[in-house]
């Protein structure tokens, strides 16, 4: 959850940049009675609930006070939740970059993250095929539930030269792998979708 939160608020900066740069002054201003807000909130560096509930306090006046120029320059009416979305991501954005505070803020949510990162998933099975045809590789194992598992090749791993170059004989042999689970964005479904990713293979002698 808090790597999402750390995309939404920097999703903007990175994906839209003409946007954000014809808003420019008013990102500012609103970054900067941001800040403020949080100086008033006496809120610390700390990513917890309650700093959480006093960011979302923080943004209210704010979004009150540049209605008008929200809805001339960015087209929303501050109507809708995602209205209200919209805009706290632009705040949170520009706020990151300019306000020391919040910036230090996601400093330590980066480092949450990465501290962390969940341990590797270690999975056994039968080997059932190697798919080459798409943008990227994927194979797949079947279980001991009898279950096909798709495990992602989007990297290299060890083994992985093994399975490339034999996998006419490895197939429907026991094998062990490793994985780690990743969110992507899903197009199609606009939303956050677990993968698996290979990160260590072998056959099961």
């Amino acid at each position: 959850m808090r790597i999402k939160l750390l995309k939404m608020l920097f999703l903007s900066l990175l994906l839209t940049p003409g946007l954000l740069l014809a808003q420019k002054t008013l990102r500012q201003k609103m970054a900067d009675d941001f800040c403020k807000e949080l100086d008033k909130q006496n809120i610390s560096d700390e990513w917890n609930e309650e700093n959480q509930r006093k960011i979302g306090i923080a943004m209210i006046p704010i979004i009150g006070k540049y209605t008008k120029e929200i809805k001339a320059e960015l087209g929303l009416d501050m109507v809708t939740q995602d209205d209200y979305k919209k805009v706290g991501e632009i705040i949170g954005a520009e706020a990151g970059l300019s306000c020391p505070k919040f910036h230090k803020m996601m400093e330590k949510v980066v480092q949450d993250g990465m501290n962390e990162a969940p341990a590797d998933i270690a999975l056994e099975g039968t080997l059932v095929d190697l798919d080459l045809t798409g943008s990227f590789a994927f194979f797949k194992i079947k279980d001991a539930s009898g279950r096909e598992q798709k495990i992602w090749w989007m990297e290299y791993f060890d083994g992985s030269e093994d399975l490339l170059k034999n996998i006419a004989t490895l197939r429907k042999k026991k094998v062990s792998i490793t994985y780690a689970e990743r969110e992507v964005y899903e197009p199609k479904l606009k939303d956050y979708i677990t993968i698996k990713v290979a990160r260590s293979f072998s056959v099961v002698n």
